[in-house]
Order: C-alpha cells, then sequence, then structure tokens
C-alpha cells in the first residue's frame, strides 16, 4: 500500500481549519499539516492528531461518525419545511434592530417596515427597504446609527 505524505504548509491567517481525520479543526496556527500533491491533495492533520498519532483508530471513529450522519441526513429527503431566504431576512434585520435598541437606548432608527426619513435629503431608512441579500443594509445601518450618535 502507498503511503501518503503530509508537509508542513503556511497557513492564509490565523483561522482555524477542518481536520479530516479526527473532524475537528486546528488552532489558530501559522502552520497546518497538509497532503500537498495527488490523489489526497487538501487533506489535513490537525496538531492534536500529529501529537496523539493514533491516525487508524480516530479516521475510523470519524468514518463511523460520518455514515451514521450520512443516514440520518437521507432520512430528511422530502421532509424539510423551511422559510424562505427573504422570511429569514427580514428576522436578521428586525433583531439587529432589536439589538441596536438594545445597545443604544433610546436608538433613533425606526422599527423594520416603518418610511422615516433621517436626513435633510430625505433618504430613506435603510431599516425600511434592506438590500436582499447583499448583507450590507445592516452594516450601513449601523454606520449611519454611529454617525448620528457622536
Amino acid at each position: 500500500m502507498e503511503s501518503i505524505k503530509f508537509e508542513f504548509v503556511k497557513a492564509a491567517g490565523f483561522t482555524r481549519h477542518h481536520c479530516h481525520i479526527c473532524g475537528g479543526t486546528t488552532e489558530k496556527s501559522s502552520i497546518l499539516t497538509e497532503v500537498t500533491l495527488g490523489e489526497y491533495e487538501g487533506l489535513r492533520v490537525c496538531e492534536r492528531c500529529v501529537e496523539e498519532r493514533d491516525f487508524d483508530a480516530k479516521i475510523k471513529e470519524q468514518a463511523d461518525w460520518l455514515e451514521a450522519r450520512a443516514r440520518k441526513l437521507r432520512t430528511l429527503l422530502g421532509r424539510l419545511v423551511v422559510p424562505t431566504y427573504e422570511e429569514w431576512r427580514a428576522a436578521e434585520v428586525l433583531a439587529d434592530w432589536e439589538i441596536c435598541r438594545s445597545v443604544h437606548p433610546p436608538c433613533p432608527c425606526p422599527p423594520p417596515g416603518m418610511a422615516t426619513r433621517h436626513s435633510e435629503q430625505g433618504r430613506r431608512s435603510r431599516h425600511e427597504e434592506p438590500e436582499l441579500g447583499s448583507g450590507r443594509a445592516d452594516a450601513l445601518n449601523l454606520a449611519d446609527f454611529a454617525r448620528r450618535r457622536k
């Protein structure tokens, strides 16, 4: 059987990465241990697995867990009832507004859906008409709010 060689690779930033051996994550390290070439390129081992060295047992345990998870996922087929993305977005905007009110009472921002004027130019509140899918509406609201609070 052919060996699979791992090498040290510099991380592209301090973030956690998935470990394919145990299913956990690396720490926020500057060096990762990965396969860099061939069929298994990108396969990663976390530093805990490198330290403990019980690779075969960890792989078997992870494979068993993944197989059980796959069986459970298959039972969900055709049964999911999930809100729409637009409904999620509206709930997200409302939750952000509630957070804004709790952090900076009294919050001058209007409730989502309420038409207001919040500048001399008559711009509409971004709470009222969020740019669905852009993720910018909430950030712009908070930036506007911070400017008004100063």
